[in-house]
């Protein structure tokens, strides 16, 4: 059964709407449809088009001249065709173009037309429009006010994002300037650790003129303010120009056709909007990291000159130590090496794009639908684990509850994705359609606890076999909020991003940091995950959620206590007291 999206007067997805299959569902027939094109067009044809003959033109009907000895061509009457002014021969005259069409094959057309409007999705279903009374005055001032302000809601949004852009393009100004400098302070870093191999090279970078180096990246040349504001009014007014307009009608009368288009619009401005405040939140991240490799690298550099005052004491010193920086008088540790941590922020997209390849080779369809899944309802694959049979009940309530598919004629087997839709995800386009959580574990109103606990089981075995396929790429850490019911193997949904879980928990609660070593079981909440990739063209990454799938494990815990202050309004603030528990 052919279904279509109904949407309110803001443009905004409501429900959607079951068609009948024999009116809406056809496959278009082309050629009835031209035929009564052609016959309705021909009908509306007035046949009044006429020509003067011969015999209605005006002129003499003698003969111009004789029939022989003039040396001209023998004419009879200057009202003849080929003469100027002479009478037009197999012109038009009135007549009717009117004929019949068989009905059958107008309803025929006019089923192929609606079929074909909905399968190019050309057909707009609104819900309800509010009118006082049934006028076609009050219709179009309604329609009018509604694109107005859909078309106001638009430039807000064009306009923001617009800002967003322009601070973007500084951002990117100043990462670029401060990126210049860096790469100058580890020349000179990388000079000092090369020439401090041995003796005689230490001597040979204390011999140097390092106060022109020193120059190279402390007093390095600036662009003229003005060269450089002009540079950036150039890139912004080039960004702008690429912003999406609000559609506009050429005439003063608006249509439902020109509301749907002004709500189209809008959502693709806020699109945008997102999109780009995205991007400016990612470069004031790079912002802040850039200033701080350059203050960590000024300290190091600092540290390098102060060691410059003795020769023999700097020889002493860096001859032993493996860090990249030590103070003078500092006690030196052997073997002493630094490594690298997991930073949330600098790697989440390298460790995703890994994770979602590693899982595209190893998992099949049923086994990232499992996983989908039990991201919603890992309870009920505790309970199956554990034999609980409340877990279950609540959880088939709730997935019932929150299903408001018509269940009479919705059959989930049958359902067709629509794989032709452009979407997008992390500002790249794609076709694939989300996983339908009802769908794989085909729920409606009336299915029973029986059905969805064979259901459950059944994924609980693929997720079982998943777990066992994919390992942790790299060491990182992950967090949870502590459960009381929460039994050892259970599988736990934990997060990459310690944020979001500080976000949600409530002071007084407990969150675990569980630090995952390399080639420990894991699943990842990658793209597949989600979407199943039909076409091919699903980005790689970790962009709809950070979330992780484990198995609880006794371990060995630290404990300790933070406090988050939160602020209520500008007046007053409130301090959330949380306890963090650490497994090795």
């Amino acid at each position: 059964m052919p279904k279509i999206d109904v949407y309110d007067v803001n443009g905004k997805k409501v429900k959607e709407l079951e068609l009948n299959e024999s009116v809406f569902g056809i496959e278009p027939n082309e050629n009835v449809v031209h035929s009564v094109v052609v016959n309705y067009l021909a009908n509306q044809r007035q046949g009044t088009q006429n020509t003067k003959t011969r015999a209605e033109v005006s002129g003499g009907g003698r003969k111009p001249w004789r029939q022989k000895g003039t040396g001209r061509a023998r004419q009879g009457s200057i009202r003849a065709p080929q003469w100027i002014k002479g009478g037009i021969a197999l012109g038009p005259r009135p007549r009717s173009y009117v004929y019949k069409v068989n009905k059958k094959e107008r309803a025929l057309a006019v089923r192929s037309v609606l079929s074909a409007k909905v399968q190019e999705q050309e057909l707009v279903v609104v819900d309800k429009l509010s009118l006082k009374e049934i006028k076609t005055a009050d219709l179009a001032n309604f329609i009018k006010e509604q694109t107005g302000k859909m078309n106001d809601d638009h430039d807000k949004l064009i306009e923001k994002t617009n800002e967003n852009k322009e601070k973007l393009l500084k951002e990117r100004e100043e990462i670029s300037k401060l990126n210049e400098i860096y790469l100058n302070q580890e020349k000179q870093i990388a000079m000092f650790l090369n020439c401090r191999k041995s003796f005689f090279k230490k001597l040979r970078y204390y011999f140097t003129d390092t106060k022109h180096e020193k120059k190279s990246f402390k007093s390095k040349k600036k662009p003229a303010k003005d060269d450089g504001k002009q540079e950036l009014e150039k890139k912004v007014e080039k960004t702008l120009n690429n912003s999406i307009s609000a559609y506009k009608p050429t005439t003063s009368a608006y249509t439902i056709s020109d509301l749907m288009k002004a709500c189209s619009e809008t959502n693709s401005a806020e699109e945008e909007y997102i999109n780009s405040q995205s991007d400016l939140n990612a470069a004031i991240l790079k912002h802040k990291n850039m200033k701080l490799k350059v203050h960590n690298a000024d300290k190091y550099i600092e540290e390098i000159e102060e060691h410059k005052k003795s020769i023999f004491e700097f020889w002493k010193f860096t001859n032993k130590d493996e860090l990249p920086a030590l103070k003078e008088g500092e006690t030196i540790q052997k073997d002493q090496k630094i490594k690298a941590v997991f930073n949330y922020d600098e790697d989440i997209i390298e460790l995703g794009e890994k994770a979602d390849r590693l899982q595209r080779q190893k998992l099949s369809n049923d086994e990232c639908n499992s996983i989908c899944a039990s991201l919603q309802v890992v309870n009920s694959i505790n309970s199956v684990i554990d034999n609980k049979e409340e877990l279950l009940k609540q959880d088939l309530k709730r997935l019932q509850d929150e299903y408001t598919g018509d269940i009479k004629t919705e059959i989930f087997g049958e359902i067709k994705d629509d794989y032709t839709v452009v979407k997008k995800l992390n500002n790249k386009q794609h076709r694939e359609n989300k996983r339908n959580i009802y769908s794989i574990l085909r729920i409606n109103s009336q299915t029973t606890i029986e059905d969805y606990r064979n259901t459950i089981e059944d994924y609980a075995r693929l997720l079982n076999e998943s777990y066992n396929k994919i390992v942790a790429i790299t060491d990182f850490p992950v967090y949870y909020l502590k459960s009381k019911e929460t039994k050892e193997n259970d599988y736990i949904i934990a997060d990459i991003n310690p944020d979001n879980i500080i976000n949600i928990a409530q002071s007084g609660d407990t969150i675990v940091k569980r630090n995952i070593r390399k080639d420990e079981h894991i699943i990842y909440a990658s793209n597949i995950i989600f979407y199943d990739n039909y076409n091919k063209t699903l980005p790689v990454g970790m962009n709809v959620s950070t979330l992780v799938i484990i198995k609880d494990e006794e371990k060995k815990q630290k404990c300790s206590n933070i406090n988050i202050v939160e602020e209520n309004d500008e007046f007053s603030i409130k301090i959330k007291k949380l306890n963090i528990i650490e497994l090795e």
